[in-house]
């Protein structure tokens, strides 16, 4: 089966985007400044979109600069303590969540959709998940290949392993 994008026509009444066309951006590894997070991204015009947490008046707030421009798009930052009791108590510096607040709701991530170039989280640019947009028929056919993909996946893993750990042996005896 062949998920179409909305790009192709026969695709082309499918008016919602799909999580997985959108680039995700997990705003608590952004806050907390977490090296393997991503700041900033390059879109298909060449502009470069950065994401800076800063307190403006009292407020924390997540603000789009493009091309180290600030604009007027900016998201509020709200935390959370993490709550309940754990057998280890939880650095000082890793005991908060941080989320989006957006129309009352906390969201952990934020969405750019590079089709419509539009930001916002998954509610408010209408996404939805491939499962959640395909008929009853077609979903047999897509769980099928999802575990298709799921098992070349794993296979492409244990050949690499394999791969080297051959390498490594054959190194040790020359």
């Amino acid at each position: 089966m062949i998920v179409l994008s909305r790009n192709d026509k026969r695709g082309a009444k499918r008016k919602r985007p799909r999580i997985e066309e959108l680039i995700k951006i997990s705003i608590h590894n952004l806050v907390t400044n977490k090296p393997w997070a991503r700041t900033s991204y390059v879109d298909n015009a060449g502009n470069k979109l950065e994401f800076v947490d800063e307190i403006v008046r009292d407020e924390q707030r997540l603000t789009v600069y493009i091309n180290g421009w600030p604009t007027e798009m900016w998201f509020l930052l709200t935390e959370m303590a993490i709550r309940g009791r754990i057998k280890n108590p939880i650095p000082w510096d890793s005991n908060r969540i941080y989320y989006v607040l957006e129309n009352g709701k906390r969201y952990r991530a934020l969405y750019i959709d590079p089709t419509n170039k539009k930001i916002g989280s998954r509610d408010s640019l209408r996404a939805v998940y491939t499962s959640e947009s395909i008929s009853r028929t077609q979903a047999r056919f897509w769980r099928d290949s999802q575990k298709l993909k799921k098992g070349a996946m794993l296979a492409l893993r244990i050949r690499c392993q394999r791969g080297d750990s051959h390498e490594r042996d054959s190194s040790a005896i020359e």
